[in-house]
C-alpha cells in the first residue's frame, strides 16, 4: 500500500508539473505577444519621430541669412511706404516736402538707410 501511495503521489506531482509547465508556456506566449506589439509601436513611433525631425531640419535649413535679409528689407520698404503715406498731410501743413519730413523723422534709425537707397541725386 505504501508503494501505491508513493506511486500515486509521484503521478500527481508529474501531472501538476505538466499543468504548471503548460500555464507558464501560455503566460510566456502572452507576454511575448505583448512585447512584440510594444516593440512594433515603439518602432513606429521612432520612425515617426525621425521623419518629423528630418522635416524640421529641412525647414530650418531653408531659413538662410539671405532669406532673413530679404524679409527684413521687404518689411523695411513696406514700413517706409506706409510712413510716407502718413507723412503727406504733415508735409502739406509744414510746407516741407514729404521727403524732408520723412527724412527728419527717420534720422538716426535703421530705416534711414532704406530711405537713402531711394534718394535720387
Amino acid at each position: 500500500m505504501k508503494n501505491q501511495t508513493i506511486k500515486y503521489e509521484l503521478d500527481k506531482q508529474e501531472t501538476l508539473s505538466k499543468i504548471k509547465k503548460s500555464e507558464l508556456a501560455r503566460e510566456k506566449a502572452q507576454k511575448d505577444l505583448i512585447m512584440n506589439f510594444s516593440e512594433q509601436a515603439l518602432s513606429q513611433e521612432l520612425t515617426k519621430m525621425k521623419v518629423e525631425m528630418q522635416a524640421v531640419k529641412e525647414k530650418s535649413e531653408a531659413i538662410t541669412p539671405h532669406l532673413i535679409a530679404a524679409l527684413q528689407a521687404f518689411g523695411d520698404k513696406a514700413l517706409a511706404e506706409k510712413m510716407a503715406e502718413s507723412m503727406a498731410p504733415l508735409s502739406i501743413i509744414g510746407g516741407k516736402s514729404i521727403a524732408e519730413v520723412f527724412s527728419n523723422l527717420l534720422k538716426g534709425t535703421v530705416l534711414e538707410k532704406v530711405l537713402e537707397s531711394y534718394k535720387v541725386d
